[in-house]
Order: C-alpha cells, then structure tokens, then sequence
C-alpha cells in the first residue's frame, strides 16, 4: 500500500510502495481510508518533539475517516463492516500504532474509537470529528471539575476553540475567547453572539487591561492555554487569583514564557497540562465509547482548508502551519502523483 512514513525523529517520506497492510486484531478493524487529517498533535509528533522509544518505520496520523472493510473479531468490530466511519488510533500503544496511522491506505484501530458518519456527514469533515471533538469534551470535563463559572481561552477562532464556545454556552459557563485578528474578531461574534460570550484581540493596545478587567468581573478562574511563548505569561498576569492555567497546545512552538514566580506565589497559581489520551486512559471502555459517541454532535463546526495527496505531506504541512486559522488541511490517498 501507500503511505507515509516515519523513518526517525524529524525524518518522514512517502513511501509507494509499503508492502504490509496492517491486520486488525480481535476488537479492532481495518479501515481503507479516505481521508486523514493534520492536528497540532501530528505536527509536534512529527518535527520530534513527543519523547517516546518507538519501532521505526512507522506510519503517522492519529485521526481520520473511511470504510471499514474487515474485522478482528468481536461484536463491535464486526458491527462495523461496511460502515463509514471517522476513527483515531490517539490511545493505541507504540507497538500496534506501527502497523499504521491514518497517513495511508489502509489503517487498524479500537473498534471503540470508531465514530459511525450520519449519511449527510462527508468523509472530509468526518475525518475530524474525533480528536477535537473528543479534546473540547475532556476540556469541559476537567472544567466542570474545578467548577469554573467563566473560562478563558487563546486560539479562539480555531476548530478546538469554535468547538469550546458552543460548549461553553451549552453548559452555562461564560467564555473569553481570544483571537489575533479584527476579522476573526468579528466572524465569531457573529457566530456566538450571546450575553456570557466575550472575544478579545491579543494584537489591541488594550488588550491585558481589557482581558485583567473581564476576567475579574466574570471571575474567570481557568484558563485554556495552546499558544505558550509570551502569551501564557500574558495569560497569567490577568487571572484572579486561585486560578489555574491549563496547557493543552503549543501553537507557537515555542516554550512558555513569562510567568512571573511571584505573581504564581501570591496568587496561588496553578499551571497543568490536558493531553486526551491521558484523559481517556482514566476512562473506561464504556466511558471512553460514550464519549466518541458525544463528540459526533461537533463535527458540524468543522472547516475544511485544502487537501493534499500522501506523496504531497510535506508541502501539506507547510500549508497546515501557515493558514491554521483558515480551517483543517486533510491527506487524502485518493490523491495520487
């Protein structure tokens, strides 16, 4: 089959002609892909920034979407054949996640961590719904933990972050969502106008004395945090105190920066770390199932940018790094040279 492959930290090609399709195992299935899909997740794992001992070569892509054509056994896996379905392989161990990820022809997965597609769902917004999806529930989750009434929440315009307002608002919790442009600014006001839902531009003269002044009034005690670089700092300098900050990204590849010891001592700051597939580790089978199934009613927020065939992933990353705020960037295998 083909696919891409992962050769070693940082190193990754096309490969046309990788000779092993993957055999599902009892509980899991072989898919024929459609369409994978590039995540932040995928774009740290793959410039060698996830530590781990993984049997190289190996094929990328936690996420995707395509047409289960076999079984390993089991009920689930069985009621599966023939479905279109979305997946991920985000809790799969390193040894079953090298017989291959959604960047190629044929990919096996957990029965469990299929999605079955309603008929209006395509394949390309399918092949998102279930990382992000999966990702603002958690979130909501732990927030809901903490009993938060007001979050705050960079990367507001992305999927994650459109997925998280209409969450927010759902569960009655008031939201400040921050953005980097004007019109960014103004395409989710329109979108999400309500009374408990606030956007803010980082780039504004204003903007930490307007977001210290909301976050004390709608006393925003968690913040979600994917950006790091100064902008956790920045972040931090406005929270309440007794607050926590919750890193779950890092869109700007760089470390986070700026955090002021004092201000962490005096106000009893937090800072911790959300990844789903710790999330889901503290699941059950069932739990982690009833989640995927959740997650389907968010896919509608989905914007899709450009596809890429498997022999374009490079030129498919670039694209993915430079235009994220313009929506999803898919591999398709369809796509051929």
């Amino acid at each position: 089959m083909k696919a891409v492959v992962y050769t070693a930290p940082k190193e990754y090609s096309y490969a046309p002609d990788l000779k092993e399709i993957p055999v599902p195992a009892k509980g899991q299935v072989l898919i024929k892909v459609e369409c994978g899909v590039i995540n932040p997740t995928d774009t740290y794992f793959l410039s060698g920034q996830y530590n781990g001992t993984y049997a190289y070569p190996l094929v990328p892509g936690l996420e995707g979407s395509g047409t289960v054509i076999a079984s390993g056994g089991g009920l689930m896996a069985w009621s599966l054949v023939g479905k279109r379905v979305a997946f991920t392989r985000i809790n799969e161990r390193p040894a079953q996640y090298t017989q291959g990820g959604s960047y190629a022809e044929y990919c096996v997965t957990n029965a469990m961590l299929c999605i079955k597609l309603d008929d209006g769902v395509s394949f390309e917004q399918g092949a998102n719904g279930v990382i992000n999806p999966l990702t603002a529930i958690g979130i909501l989750d732990t927030i809901q933990q903490k009993k938060a009434r007001a979050v705050i929440q960079t990367g507001g315009n992305s999927q994650m972050g459109r997925m998280l307002i209409r969450l927010f608002r759902e569960n009655n919790i008031a939201s400040i969502s921050i953005v980097r442009k004007d019109d960014q600014l103004q395409q989710l006001k329109e979108k999400f106008a309500a009374d408990n839902t606030f956007f803010l531009n980082s780039e504004s003269p204003d903007f930490k004395k307007d977001l210290k002044a909301l976050a004390k009034t709608l006393q925003a005690t968690v913040a979600l945090e994917c950006v790091a670089g100064p902008m956790t700092g920045h972040i931090s300098d406005c929270l309440p105190p007794l607050s926590t900050i919750i890193q779950y990204g890092q869109l700007s590849e760089q470390k986070m920066e700026g955090i002021n010891p004092m201000q962490v001592i005096a106000k009893g700051l937090k800072v911790e770390g959300f990844l789903l597939g710790n999330w889901l580790k503290n699941k059950s089978m069932w739990g982690a199932y009833s989640a995927t199934q959740k997650a389907r009613e968010l896919v509608e927020e989905v914007i899709v940018n450009k596809a890429f065939g498997l022999h374009q992933i490079h030129e498919a990353m670039a694209e993915y790094k430079a235009n994220m705020g313009k929506g999803k960037v898919l591999i398709k295998p369809s796509l051929t040279e």
